[in-house]
């Protein structure tokens, strides 16, 4: 299984298109005629059927040609949702992730340097945040208001146009020099970070030896305090050892981060048939779908 990033259907099928946003919820009802729901997922699916954007020949061959090249429901590809395909400032945010779970609120940094870009959907004061995996460059990421600057300088931003993931240079660095594990860890850097860390704000560490390390690399960790170039943080590592390392500085919860600009939905075939019978033979032919043609959106 693969996913192809360069096929996709051309705008006439998929303006036709019908179809949009899923849940799958198991109900549950009892005499009285009270109900127990529950959600299976936590993030919408989407599922179109192309059927009618499918009007003559030349629109049936670009179809197979993608159905082809993808190998049915093998691989996905990239699919453009005409009623929802942008994001703006007002709700387009960027979430702190491990590539597992997401951490802090969205729309703020939490000192780590991946943020997945999602979409928020709000309704009074509930909001669903959807997950953007195909953006369309170009993307702007905003940072505090303003566009942030793309590039390999301290505080610049790369984006993954494959995954949606934005990854972020640190804003300083420093190396450590020592540790000393207690119930708050303590460590030296360098030199002062400048401005320096204060408490409340959060630090990622990575490249530490010892037993300790599990606990500390890889991770944000919340400051205690930070007195010139001795750091204290909320970790308890009483009885292990640690050396070595490196302290980074990422967007910290006071800033904000959004994002604008286009996204496509992932996808692929929910069947491996394409029928098609043609209803008149003269010229290029108009085509009629037999079955409906449908797409289901691919959770990664």
């Amino acid at each position: 299984m693969a996913f192809n990033e360069t096929a996709s259907l051309p705008d006439c099928i998929a303006l036709g298109a019908i179809g949009g946003p899923m849940f799958s919820t198991d109900i549950i009802v009892v005499r009285a005629g009270y109900e127990s729901r529950n959600a299976n997922w936590s993030q919408s699916r989407r599922r179109y059927d192309i059927q009618t954007g499918v009007k003559t020949k030349t629109d049936f061959q670009s179809v197979a040609d993608v159905f082809h090249a993808v190998g049915g429901r093998l691989d996905g590809f990239r699919f453009k949702d005409w009623a929802d395909f942008e994001a703006t400032v007002s709700n387009g945010f960027l979430y702190a992730t491990d590539g597992t779970s997401s951490y802090g609120t969205a729309g703020t940094g939490y000192g780590m340097p991946v943020l997945q870009i999602v979409k928020a959907y709000t309704a009074g004061s509930s909001t669903h945040l959807r997950e953007i995996r195909k953006p369309i460059a170009p993307i702007v990421i905003y940072r505090g208001g303003s566009p942030a600057t793309a590039g390999v300088g301290a505080g610049n931003y790369a984006i993954d146009l494959t995954t949606g993931l934005v990854t972020f240079v640190a804003d300083q660095s420093r190396s450590i020099i020592s540790h000393t594990p207690t119930a708050s860890h303590n460590f030296d850097v360098s030199s002062a970070f400048s401005p320096n860390l204060t408490g409340g704000q959060r630090v990622y560490i990575t490249g530490v030896t010892g037993t300790a390390a599990d606990l500390l690399n890889g991770l944000s960790h919340n400051v205690v305090t930070a007195v010139g170039a001795t750091i204290s943080i909320s970790v308890n590592t009483t009885g292990l050892t640690a050396s070595g390392g490196t302290a980074f500085i990422y967007p910290q919860s006071t800033d904000t981060l959004t994002w604008s600009g286009e996204f496509d939905v992932p996808v692929r075939f929910d069947s491996d048939e394409l029928q098609a019978v043609i209803q008149d033979k003269t010229g290029d032919g108009t085509l009629l779908m037999t079955a409906p043609v449908q797409l289901i959106e691919i959770r990664t």
